[in-house]
This record gives C-alpha cells, sequence and structure tokens, in this order.
C-alpha cells in the first residue's frame, strides 16, 4: 500500500483506478461516458472513458512541463493554441498556455471528479452527492469548438461549486 501511495505525487489514471480497486474493488471508468450536445454542425459525441484517460494523460503532461519549468509544452490536442484553426503551425508545434486552457483543464477535472464521486456513491450503496442515479445519465455541455467538446465533460450541476 506504501508504494502505491509514493506513486501518488502526481497520479495517472490508472494509478487512481488501480489504488481505488484495491482500496475498495471500484473501478471508476465506466462512470466516465456521457452524451453531450455537439457544435458545429455535431447532433451530440458520446465521451468514452478510453478518450478520458487520454485526456487525463495530456493534462497531466502540460501540468509536468509548468512544474518542472520546461521550456516548452508538448503540441498537444487538449490546448486552444493546437485546436485552433486560426494558429499558425509555429503556435501548434511550440504552443503557448492561455487563460482558457486553465479554465478548460479545471472544468474537466471537476467534472471528472464529480462522476467518479457520483458512482463511488453507488458502488458503496451511498446516495449521489449530485443527485444522479447513474452517472451515465449526465448530458448537456455545448463547447466553443467541435475538439473541445471532446476534451470537457458536462458542466456541473446548478448550484454545484
Amino acid at each position: 500500500m506504501e508504494a502505491a501511495l509514493e506513486k501518488f505525487s502526481t497520479p495517472g489514471h490508472e494509478q487512481t483506478r488501480s489504488l481505488l480497486l484495491w482500496w475498495m474493488g471500484f473501478d471508476p471508468r465506466p462512470g466516465w461516458t456521457w452524451t453531450q450536445n455537439g457544435g458545429r454542425g455535431n447532433t451530440s459525441v458520446v465521451v468514452e472513458p478510453k478518450h478520458v484517460a487520454k485526456v487525463i494523460t495530456q493534462w497531466l503532461r502540460v501540468r509536468n512541463a509548468v512544474a518542472h519549468g520546461h521550456t516548452t509544452i508538448h503540441s498537444l490536442a487538449v490546448l486552444t493554441a493546437v485546436r485552433d484553426p486560426n494558429s499558425s503551425e509555429k503556435a501548434k508545434s511550440a504552443p503557448t498556455l492561455r487563460l482558457t486552457d486553465a479554465i478548460d483543464c479545471a472544468a474537466f477535472f471537476r467534472s471528472i471528479v464529480r462522476l467518479t464521486a457520483d458512482a463511488a456513491a453507488l458502488h458503496l450503496g451511498q446516495p449521489s452527492r449530485h443527485g444522479t442515479k447513474s452517472p451515465h445519465s449526465l448530458s448537456g455541455c455545448t463547447s466553443r469548438t467541435a475538439a473541445s467538446l471532446r476534451t470537457r465533460p458536462p458542466p456541473p450541476a446548478q448550484g454545484d461549486s
């Protein structure tokens, strides 16, 4: 157990899943599936655990680059400069962080934490804090671009902070 916790300084999705499985027999990934409103002509998009894991990994790569003082950040799809069709190739290959990236990152992790907490409560036979009967019943985020909608789950429920 101590060895597992030592690896938890900046946990990825697999370290978190392993700890939850060991500790309470709970796999958070099934709760990471939802349908949300699309953008730019898309009616809806199904977001699945494999994609959520990929987005978590990308945000952690950004976090590590910032925390360790790297001079450049990898070109990752979660970053606005990379997704923006008006960005130059230079900006896409060596993106800078924008305020919108911080907002998107925080919203993404808040939502994943909420989904995971609700699924864990259901796993333990407890009521969900957010009143969802199933983590799969969440829907509804309209995002700024088609690419960004695939990186962000629905916003927190009304009255949620």
